[in-house]
């Protein structure tokens, strides 16, 4: 299963992100930096361990990287800087992460669903009727 996941993927669209961003309390300079970056998603998994690396530039950096245990719950910084508890299940090759609010914010999902070549992640805020989604096409 994880050779199906494990790889490099390009942003290539987006849909409702700076709304995603706005409803969570992102600020207008971030909101527009966000949506000047086309991210690249690198997965890796080694024994059990996965990490989940978002970045830009060429080579790109790792702006925001995950590593756990599928199933096991890890303290997460996300990038907008709320403090979440997360947790990350494999059904097939989508991957459900909850995160889970430290501080009585609101708790949000990120659904990331591989196939073939390409990665759908999509978004969502507890209370926000409408989700973010991200295409991701594998470069590596």
């Amino acid at each position: 299963m994880a050779a199906t996941i494990v790889g490099k993927y390009r942003r290539v669209s987006t849909e409702n992100y700076e709304e995603f961003l706005k409803e969570l309390g992102v600020n207008w300079i971030m909101r527009k930096a966000a949506n000047l970056t086309v991210p690249i998603l690198e997965v890796t998994e080694n024994n059990g361990l996965w990490k989940i690396c978002t970045g830009s530039g060429d080579p790109p950096s790792c702006s925001v990287e995950l590593e756990f245990v599928l199933g096991d719950e890890f303290q997460e910084t996300t990038a907008d800087g709320r403090e979440v508890t997360s947790i990350i299940n494999l059904t097939g090759t989508t991957m459900i992460q909850t995160q889970m609010s430290n501080s009585g914010g609101r708790n949000s999902t990120v659904i990331r669903e591989f196939l073939g070549d390409t990665v759908t992640v999509t978004l969502g805020v507890d209370g926000w009727p409408r989700s973010c989604v991200q295409v991701f096409e594998r470069i590596q």
